[in-house]
């Protein structure tokens, strides 16, 4: 081969190299948009309160959030909650507004609540993740988002063995006590469930059994009375997410002076 014609091979080595390098990269700049995020997501967020926002509560102190939100792939999103803020609980209902860059960087904004995030989009269908910090002065923390089965929810959606792991804090007058578990849940898909934990509350161990009642909405959220050997009676409340052997039930404590959330995933 010439000197001519050996340069020439090596060019078009390097051109189609590059193209190959770089057309999936300009099909990956432009992979998102508002209707990525389409449907009802359950939402899971942790954080500590800087200021003092009226709660009677002493800033700094943890709070927690369980929400069910619809988005409608058009920037306009919904919600209903539970939240606990330093032991407080609140429910309520807001609405908002969200935006999708191409990167699939995500950002909300909820006005009534002075509320704003920012995140990013992970995964695909049903194994799809939004993660999100909160983007205001007077809180720090954030959550993750994820999608809720296809089609209506009922008792017969949760059943058979799941794991457990919680965490959070127990806010008595003196303070916020920290505290960890881990067990198992058996649901029996009629709205029963039992199950046994190791707890550690600010470095005391229990080993506890519980039995409980639960039913769950058409939009998979999912209320729960507990009853431990401890002597502990609980309120929780929840949303179901994924599907199959991702199924998951996350939830939090529904009780005053508890700021304590839980995820409840499919063995």
């Amino acid at each position: 081969m010439s000197t001519r014609g050996y340069r020439l091979a090596v060019a078009f080595v390097v051109a189609v190299a590059v193209l190959v390098v770089a057309v999936p990269g300009a099909r990956a700049q432009g992979r998102c948009s508002l209707a990525t995020i389409k449907g009802t997501y359950g939402v899971v967020e942790q954080g500590t309160v800087l200021v003092d926002i009226g709660m009677g509560v002493p800033a700094p102190f943890p709070s927690a959030n369980l929400a069910v939100v619809t988005y409608d792939g058009a920037g306009n999103l919904s919600a209903t909650y539970r939240a606990s803020y330093g032991g407080l609980p609140l429910t309520g209902s807001v609405q908002g507004t969200y935006t999708v860059d191409p990167d699939c960087t995500y950002s909300d904004s909820v006005p009534a609540a002075q509320l704003a995030r920012k995140g990013t989009i992970v995964g695909e269908g049903m194994l799809q993740e939004i993660r999100t910090i909160f983007t205001v002065p007077w809180i720090v923390g954030g959550g993750t988002r994820w999608k809720t089965p296809v089609g209506e929810c009922s008792e017969a959606r949760i059943k058979g063995a799941y794991s457990l792991f919680g965490q959070g804090a127990l806010n008595p007058p003196s303070g916020a006590l920290p505290g960890r578990q881990v067990g198992l849940i058996t649901y029996n898909g009629r709205g029963n469930f039992y199950g046994s934990e190791t707890v550690n509350l600010a470095g005391a161990i229990e080993h506890n059994t519980f039995t409980g009642t639960y039913t769950v909405g058409s939009n998979c959220s999912v209320s729960a009375e507990i009853s431990s050997s401890s002597g502990l009676r609980l309120r929780a409340a929840g949303v179901i997410v994924g599907e199959g052997v991702r199924q998951a039930v996350h939830i939090i404590v529904a009780e005053p002076g508890w700021i304590f959330v839980a995820a409840i995933d499919r063995q």
